[in-house]
């Protein structure tokens, strides 16, 4: 086999996989929660971390059968999937969470957990794929997915396919990031607003050292600088109401409605309060 034929074999892995991992998700997200939701990190009907799931243990089950076919067999793969995915799943909610703040899947209700990214249960759940998609799934789709198109054909058909996921990737990273900024630009009014309200408290507490009109005063000030970021908080909270509402089909409404367990780091009381409004 030549090394385009192989590069292009496992550019479809990937996309093949990543697109039966994301209906997967939403099957089983159907039947737990009886909702239909795009589950996917990304708006199109992908979940790469399935497709780079499979990548690793398709590889690893080719490089081990051609040391020794007898390597390949069910409780082999099972133990090598579960380990390998399991891995995978780790790295990659370890990595969006440092990279966005947030964590987007939680574990922490399930036995046998590590920091909520990783359980007992999906692990064996992945063992259990990976012997099924090694022994029945993947010779079917390795039998298909040479002969789909011409090699000319397939470069520019996965050409644009990876053009497409890469824009995906784009608009999906800007739009968490915008989302973001509105979750601290809320955070710093509730700040704002909680920073009024001590201080009323103190210059009401040293009362009997002043007269009651500076207290009057004082009060009276608060309670206008209060009204007035309470007026501005709202009018941000209903925009971004209406611009989640908007965006149930892609982008971060759709994203919030996918990933119910989803926790910011820096603004888990905002985004618990903004989820409840969504709702």
């Amino acid at each position: 086999m030549s090394l385009d034929l192989h590069c292009s074999e496992l550019l479809w892995y990937f996309c093949i996989y990543s697109f039966l991992g994301w209906i997967l998700e939403v099957i089983y997200h159907a039947v737990t929660t009886g909702r239909v939701v795009n589950r996917g990190f990304l708006d199109g009907p992908v979940c790469p971390i399935y497709g780079f799931g499979a990548l690793a243990v398709v590889s690893l089950s080719d490089l081990a059968a051609s040391v020794r076919p007898d390597f390949v067999n069910p409780p082999l793969v099972f133990l090598v999937g579960m380990v390998l995915a399991t891995a995978i799943e780790l790295f990659a909610g370890w990595l969006l969470d440092r990279l966005f703040h947030t964590q987007w899947w939680d574990y922490s209700d399930k036995p046998l957990h590590f920091h909520g990214y990783i359980c007992l249960e999906f692990s064996l759940l992945w063992g259990v794929m990976s012997v099924f998609a090694i022994f029945i799934l993947h010779p079917f789709v390795r039998m298909m997915t040479p002969s789909f198109l011409p090699l000319p054909a397939t470069r520019l058909f996965l050409g644009a396919l990876y053009l497409i996921f890469a824009a995906d990737v784009f608009t999906t990273v800007v739009d968490i990031r915008r989302f973001s900024s509105e979750l601290k630009e809320l955070e710093d009014f509730q700040d704002s607003l909680h920073g009024i309200s001590d201080h009323l408290s103190e210059v009401i507490g040293t009362g009997a050292l002043k007269t009651q009109q500076k207290i009057d005063e004082q009060h009276v000030q608060a309670a206008l600088a209060s009204a007035e970021l309470e007026n501005r908080m709202n009018e941000k909270i209903e925009a971004l109401k209406k611009r989640l509402s908007r965006s149930k089909i892609c982008g971060t409404g759709r994203r919030l409605r996918a990933f119910p367990h989803l926790h910011s780091r820096l603004y888990p009381k905002t985004l618990t309060l903004l989820r409840d409004l969504f709702e």
